[in-house]
This record gives C-alpha cells, structure tokens and sequence, in this order.
C-alpha cells in the first residue's frame, strides 16, 4: 500500500506544484500598486504640462470678460478707451481730448490695473507683427517721466496761442472707440517656458473671440 501511494516520485512532484501556486504575496501587491500609483502620477502630470492650464485659462476668460464690459461702457458712455497690455498684467486708460493725452483709469474696480500671477506672460501680435511688451514697472516710470514733462510744458505755455502737445510715452496698443470699432489684435496669455496658449483676438469685424490651442510661432 505504501509502494503505491507514498512512494511514486511523479506523485511527490505534483504536490510540490500544486504547494507552489497559491497566488500574489502581499509584498508582490504592495509593489504592484505602488508601480500602478507611479504611472497614474506621470500620466497626469504630463496631462497637467501639455493640456489644459486652468490658470491661463481663467485669466484668459477674466480679461475677455473685462475687455467685453468695458467696450459696452465705452460705447455707452461715449468716451474712447484702450487696454494697455504689459507683459505681467493689463490695465485700462482713457484719451482725454482737452490735454490731449491718454490717462489712466484707476478710480475704477472694472478698469483697474490686474496682474497676472507669477509664472504667466502676454504675448501681443499686431496687423501680423509681434509687439514688444514692457512690464508694469517700465511703463510706470514711463508714465511718471510724461507727467512731469507735460506739467511744466503747459506751465511755459499758458500765453501760447498754439501749444506743443508732449507725446505720450505710454499709450494703449488696442483702441476701444465710442463707435464701437475695435483695433484688430491677437492677444495670447501663456506660462513661461511653454509654448501651448490660451487667446483673445479682435477680428476686423469688431466681434470678440477667446479660443485655445494656439502655440507660440
């Protein structure tokens, strides 16, 4: 009896088979998902890089909100506006046909000056051509330079019967006019370092349009 049943090498080396194949230990699983856990965390990090930016999205969406409500006042207020577009945020201004100048709106929550968050930059093309942007401590300098110079211009001129007007040294890139007209632009707002971006464009036929997608040339 022992001969038959204990003694057949065939039979001990299925046993030791069938002792060999209980499934995954804990640690092989543990390792599994932590492997599954590591490609999730690549996979979305790359989706986060080369898709969607929530935050250039919404800035870029907040200024054609902006850009929207402000052209309807203009148009409703008779008065001839402009965004000037730094490289680090935007603000508004008005041209002011008694001095002859363009001033800056900043008594006005719509029209104040907004920055954008660190890491995000404008980009601003015109009838096909790159514009240089300045940033927002620049154009304050600027502005600060044209105000001195415009206050003693009009103080040698009281008597004059045609005054020199200073020319500004700050002024809008893209006219908003009374009329309702609205200077062709394509406005791009991207993050450092990535070519992917979110736009605004003003085409010839005064309609608005914010569309993603565009990459830098």
């Amino acid at each position: 009896m022992n001969a038959h049943t204990g003694s057949n090498p065939a039979h001990w080396g299925n046993a030791n088979i069938a002792a060999r194949q209980p499934g995954f230990t804990l640690i092989e699983l543990l390792v599994v998902m932590v492997i599954i856990g590591v490609i999730v965390s690549v996979a979305s990090l790359s989706i986060g890089v080369l898709g969607r930016d929530n935050e250039v999205e919404d800035q870029t969406r907040r200024l054609y909100a902006v850009l929207t409500q402000v052209r309807e006042e203009s148009e409703l207020q008779g008065r001839d506006l402009g965004l000037l577009v730094e490289r680090n945020g935007y603000l508004f201004m008005r041209y002011d046909y008694a001095s002859q100048h363009w001033q800056v709106l900043s008594n006005d929550e719509l029209t104040a000056y907004r920055e954008l968050p660190e890491g995000l930059q404008f980009r601003l093309w015109l009838e096909g051509r790159e514009v240089i942007l300045n940033s927002h401590d620049q154009n304050q300098a600027l502005l600060a330079r044209s105000s001195s110079s415009s206050s003693s211009s009009s103080a040698s001129a009281v008597s004059a019967v045609n005054a020199v007007t200073v020319k500004d040294d700050v002024v809008p890139q893209i006219a908003i006019l009374s009329s309702g007209d609205l200077a062709p632009f394509d406005l791009r707002l991207a993050r450092d370092g990535v070519e992917f971006s979110w736009r605004v464009v003003g085409k010839a036929d005064n309609t608005l349009d914010i569309d993603s997608g565009s990459s830098f040339p």
